[in-house]
């Protein structure tokens, strides 16, 4: 039986006070957790977050991760945080006691990592590097920003069934005597790996899956949009990849199930219809009080009001809520549920958004044209 696994390592406190620039981490690692533990999008069966610990024990947790596992596993190692680059090149990613001068005895070496992946019977395994990486020099030497990392053949090895999705493969700080030049910024690679999956919008050619290709070419595009000052550049790297490598369900599943259900009224919503309705509902569903205070209004005391559970992440409770307003659209008053409730947000919103919710609404009207609501 296949299983899904993932690791998440994240630092932002270090006992060396040089690598103190990161933003938020732990943040970034708790919402990709968030996404791969849920059961109507990941379906992870165990994913375990490894916060602000120290090198021995992120090596002990590497090494369990990989250990016993089965041939069709997929396998997902994260890790977020500062990468460091010795004298000789070579990469460590900074754990809690990590110290720059003395890497080999208090960091993480990147070929430890390809060493337990080489020796892991999985043929899908993934590995996310979100670092901001920098060079480490002698004293009274000067590095460079810039610098290449060589992420191509450092996990490279020699296993098979391997991706490694890094945002970025250059150093983006650089060392000065005993002082650090480069900013750092927030990391928008992991916030749009979580965008991706949890909207379904990496889901590219709709089929109801997001591949890791998928994936790593939406994040891409939306990265490299950005300005230029803002931007990283990502890369990825397979070797010996046989066939597609399918991290989760995505959001065209959910608009498959509808499809059905429309087809069995003899309606035809398109999935891109379906698709902006979410996307428009979601921002307003952020907690329970605001879903239970718009579906009032909306709904009044119909009895649909009282089919709906109220709990999940505004994006889980939304597929939930139009799953159910779609399978019953009929309010007892003879209104149409998916309509009141749009109408209702439409009172929530600037001119802008108003005309946004006014051509959902038309279509959703064109859609259920010619459906008896009595």
């Amino acid at each position: 039986m296949t299983h899904k696994f993932a690791l998440l390592i994240c630092n932002n406190e270090y006992s060396d006070e040089t690598l103190t620039r990161l933003i938020a981490p732990n943040e970034d690692a708790n919402a990709l957790a968030s996404v791969l533990k849920d059961s109507q999008i990941g379906k992870f069966d165990n994913v375990d977050v490894v916060s602000n610990k120290s090198s021995q024990l992120i090596l002990e947790a590497i090494a369990d991760f990989y250990a016993q596992k089965n041939r069709d596993d997929l396998l997902l190692l994260y890790f977020t945080g500062h990468g460091v680059l010795d004298t000789g090149g070579h990469l460590y990613l900074a754990a809690s006691n990590t110290k720059r001068n003395i890497l080999r005895a208090t960091g993480v070496p990147a070929r430890f990592i390809t060493e337990e992946m080489d020796n892991c019977r999985s043929r899908r395994q993934l590995l996310i590097l979100d670092c901001c990486h920098s060079g480490a020099f002698s004293r009274g030497s000067k590095g460079t920003i810039g610098q290449a990392i060589g992420t191509a053949s450092l996990f490279q090895g020699n296993g098979y069934g391997r991706v490694v999705l890094t945002a970025t493969d250059a150093t983006q700080y650089a060392w000065e005597d005993d002082s650090i030049t480069g900013e750092g910024k927030r990391s928008i690679f992991t916030e749009y790996i979580v965008n991706g999956l949890q909207t379904g919008k990496a889901d590219l050619n709709g089929d109801g899956t997001i591949t890791v290709d998928e994936l790593y070419d939406y994040v891409y595009e939306k990265i490299v949009s950005l300005a230029r000052e803002n931007r990283q550049t990502p890369g990825k790297w397979s070797y010996k990849q046989e066939g597609d490598l399918i991290l989760v369900e995505s959001l065209a599943t959910k608009t498959s199930q509808i499809v059905k259900i429309f087809d069995a009224r003899n309606l035809s919503p398109t999935r891109e219809l379906i698709r902006r309705t979410y996307d428009t509902i979601v921002p307003f569903m952020v907690d329970v009080s605001s879903r239970q205070a718009i579906l009032v209004l909306s709904l009044g005391n119909d009895h649909i009001y009282y089919e709906i559970d109220f709990s999940g992440s505004a994006f889980v409770f939304t597929n939930r809520l139009i799953d159910l307003l779609i399978a019953k659209p009929e309010l007892k008053d003879g209104g149409n549920a998916i309509e009141e409730l749009l109408g209702t947000l439409k009172g929530q919103v600037g001119v802008d958004k108003q005309r946004i919710l006014d051509d959902l609404i038309s279509e959703w009207s064109n859609v259920f044209k010619g459906l008896s609501l009595k």
